[in-house]
C-alpha cells in the first residue's frame, strides 16, 4: 500500500469505535451457534445446553495459554498446544467437514491476532500465510487440511518466536521516533500502537521493559525537554509554549513541568535567561 494511503488507513483505524474483548468473545460464540445450526442436518433440541453441542472449548483459553508460552519463549509448549487444537478440531468434526473448515478459519484468524499483538508484522505472518489458505477455496480432504494447518502452525511459531529482541528493538526505535516527530500533536499510546501495528497493551509492556518508563511518562519527558528549549527563546511567548509542545491545558502543562524540572515554566525561563544573559 502506498505510504499516503497507509497513513490515511491508520488515521481511520484510530477513530474506529472500541469494542470490548468480552463483547467480541460473545459475538464469536453466537457465530459458532449459527454455524452449528446451519451445518447440522438434525440440530439438537432447543432445550439442550449450549455447552453440550457447540464447539466451544476450542478457543476459550487459547489466547491466554499461547500468550504465556510466547512470553516465556517456550517453543515446544506452543507447538504442542497448536497441534492439539488442530487435531481436536479435525477429529471431533470428522463427519462435518464444513464445520471443521469454519473452525480452522476461526483458529487462523485468532493466530493472526495473537501474532499481530506480539510484534509480528504482516510480512512476517499474514503475507506468508496467505498461499496456505487455498484449502478454503477448493475441494479439500480433511487429511490435506491437517497438513496445511500444521504448516500454518509452524509459520505462526516462527513469526512470534524468531529473534524477539531484534523485533522489540525495531518496534521501540520506531515508537520513540514517532513520539519525537509528533509530540506537539495529540498523540496517545493507541495512536503509537497503530503506527507500529501492535496492540496498545503489548506496546505498553515492551516499551516499559525496554525504556524503563511507561509511554506517557516518556512522552512528557520529550515534551518538557522541548518546552525548556522554547522557554530560552525570547521570540516565543510563554503562554503559547504549552500548545506548541502538545498540551491543551496550560495548568496541566505547568504541573507536569514543575514535577519534572522542579520549577514552574515562568521561574525556569527567568532563572535560565539570567544565566545565559
Amino acid at each position: 500500500m502506498p505510504k499516503e494511503y497507509l497513513n490515511e488507513a491508520v488515521k481511520r483505524i484510530i477513530n474506529l469505535p472500541a469494542c470490548p474483548p468480552e463483547k467480541i468473545s460473545k459475538t464469536a460464540e453466537l457465530l459458532r451457534m449459527v454455524v452449528f445450526y446451519s451445518a447440522e442436518t438434525h440440530p439438537p433440541a432447543a432445550s439442550t445446553h449450549f455447552d453440550t453441542f457447540l464447539p466451544y472449548g476450542y478457543f476459550s483459553n487459547i489466547e491466554t495459554e499461547f500468550s504465556a508460552a510466547i512470553r516465556a519463549g517456550n517453543k515446544s509448549k506452543l507447538a504442542i498446544g497448536l497441534k492439539n487444537v488442530i487435531e481436536h478440531i479435525l477429529t471431533s468434526q470428522s463427519k462435518n467437514q464444513p464445520l471443521a473448515e469454519n473452525l480452522c478459519l476461526e483458529f487462523i484468524l485468532l493466530l493472526c491476532q495473537i501474532a499481530f499483538d506480539y510484534g509480528s508484522r504482516r510480512n512476517d505472518f499474514y503475507t506468508i500465510l496467505y498461499p496456505y489458505l487455498d484449502f478454503l477455496k477448493k475441494d479439500t480432504t480433511l487429511a490435506e487440511i491437517r497438513i496445511r494447518m500444521l504448516k500454518i502452525a509452524d509459520l505462526f511459531i516462527d513469526s512470534v518466536l524468531s529473534e524477539p529482541a531484534a523485533k522489540h528493538n525495531d518496534i521501540i526505535a520506531r515508537t520513540v521516533d514517532y513520539i519525537r516527530q509528533n509530540y506537539m500533536t495529540k498523540i496517545t499510546l493507541e495512536s503509537a500502537a497503530a503506527h507500529v501495528y501492535l496492540s496498545p497493551s503489548y506496546l505498553s509492556k515492551i516499551f516499559k521493559d525496554e525504556i524503563g518508563e511507561n509511554f506517557n511518562s516518556y512522552l512528557n519527558q520529550v515534551r518538557i525537554e522541548n518546552a525548556k528549549r522554547l522557554l530560552l527563546n525570547d521570540n516565543v511567548d510563554l503562554i503559547n509554549i504549552a500548545t506548541l509542545v502538545g498540551y491543551e491545558d496550560q495548568s496541566y502543562f505547568s504541573k507536569v513541568f514543575k514535577r519534572i524540572t522542579g520549577d514552574t515554566p515562568k521561574k525556569y525561563k527567568l532563572s535560565h535567561n539570567n544565566v545565559y544573559n
